[in-house]
Parts: structure tokens; C-alpha cells; sequence
């Protein structure tokens, strides 16, 4: 949260952006000031999250986000028209 806050200061008129796998989403709620972060995170489909339903699942199972803050999640979900490497 530190270096996305020092980041957006240096560059205001950017956007900036964490790009993160689901498998790290799914444990989000574990890191320091997630909800201030939550507004900068974008989430990639990897295993064991390989799709929609089975990342909201996951999510749902962690008992941290409610019904609304999951589809949140699922709405930063970023298509990726290749397979990650």
C-alpha cells in the first residue's frame, strides 16, 4: 500500500494498477489495508481459480467479503486472450 500510494503521488494523472493472480485474491483479506487497496487490484485467472465461478467460491469461502465485495472481485477479473507462463 506503501509504494502504490508514493507511485500515485509521483504520477497523478496514471492510473496505477496491482495486478494479481486469483490464488492471491483469494487471500487478499489478509493483507495490510485491503480495502484501500482494493480499488487499485486487478486479478488474473490462474490455478487453482481457473474460472469465474470457481474464483467467486473460493472467495466466498474465506468468509471476508460479502455477496457485493465478491462480485466486485469478479468484475476485476482482466481476460487474458493467452495462457500465462
Amino acid at each position: 500500500v506503501d509504494t502504490l500510494d508514493r507511485l500515485q503521488q509521483e504520477m497523478p494523472r496514471t492510473r496505477v494498477t496491482l495486478l494479481i493472480g486469483a490464488d492471491q485474491a483469494v487471500s487478499f483479506h489478509k493483507w495490510r489495508s485491503a480495502e484501500r487497496l482494493l480499488g487499485h487490484v486487478r486479478v488474473l485467472l490462474r490455478e487453482p481459480c481457473v474460472d469465474e465461478a470457481t474464483f467467486r467460491g473460493a472467495l466466498r469461502t474465506t468468509g471476508a467479503w460479502s455477496d457485493v465485495q465478491v462480485s466486485e472481485w469478479a468484475a476485476k477479473l482482466v481476460p487474458l486472450a493467452a495462457p500465462l507462463h
